[in-house]
């Protein structure tokens, strides 16, 4: 509970009259526990496992890609799906987004995040699709029924992957300079001069 005192006049001119003092009192309730549990949501994946959130179709709920591979997957695991949220506390299964061969969100064997990543790379505002090592750079645009691959226009950056040699590699997408489209940036530690960090910035420009 908070005790504030203000005045209160009148502006007449270039005269201000004080008519008096008040007092207002305010309280602010803050539950013991600001966490409901909502049973009602189940996810239809194993979030630990290659579940991710993503946009597929544009109304502004969150969807579910999983993608996986198979090491150490149970005997009939799904591997590759994509659910749609239905606004209803649920996700419904939608074969259009099941994310394409070669995508993966968690190594099995490595038992770390592989390097593909959900990045909105046109900025259409629906989730695509980055995958870069140093096999392989690919990217798969969302059309908004599905996924095309347009790793010739698109996976042009230079400098760094998500994943290399099974570790972070050190890139990130991010808008950078505020115009919408994330942009790419690589860093990494000189390992000869520890103070020097090595950063290559490749701004989007659109397609």
């Amino acid at each position: 509970m908070k005790k504030k005192m203000i005045k209160i006049g009148i502006v007449v001119g270039s005269v201000v009259a004080v008519l008096g003092t008040a007092a207002f009192v305010w309280s602010q309730t803050i539950p013991s526990n600001p966490w409901e549990r909502d049973t009602a949501w189940q996810a239809p994946v194993d979030f630990k496992y290659g579940g991710i959130f993503a946009e597929l179709n544009g109304d502004g709920l969150p969807d579910i890609l999983l993608a996986r591979d198979a090491r150490g997957a149970a005997t009939g695991a799904v591997l590759r799906a994509a659910y749609i949220n239905n606004g209803k506390k649920g996700w419904v299964e939608d074969s259009r987004w099941t994310p394409p061969q070669g995508i993966t969100f968690y190594d099995s064997a490595a038992v770390q995040p592989s390097g593909s990543v959900p990045v909105d790379i046109n900025g259409d505002g629906l989730t695509d699709i980055v995958r870069s090592d140093e096999h392989t750079k690919l990217v798969y645009l969302n059309t908004g029924e599905g996924w095309e691959d347009k790793s010739e226009q698109w996976a042009t950056w230079g400098g760094g992957h998500v994943i290399e040699r099974g570790r972070d590699g050190g890139l990130r997408f991010q808008d950078l300079n505020g115009d919408g489209l994330v942009d790419a940036i690589s860093s990494h530690r000189d390992p000869y001069n520890p103070d020097n960090i090595a950063t290559w910035v490749y701004l989007n420009k659109g397609r």
